[in-house]
């Protein structure tokens, strides 16, 4: 679980990056449901 959290954080992370460079809603929507499957 912890190993889990981790990720969706940094992927998060990674998210508001992407988000505050290209301000683009599904980048941002596509990275965090990628990490979602990711960590399944």
């Amino acid at each position: 679980m912890v190993g889990t959290s981790k990720v969706t954080v940094f992927g998060a992370a990674k998210a508001v990056r992407l988000v505050k460079a290209s301000k683009d809603n599904k980048a941002i929507f596509f990275i965090i449901f990628s990490s979602n499957v990711l960590s399944h």
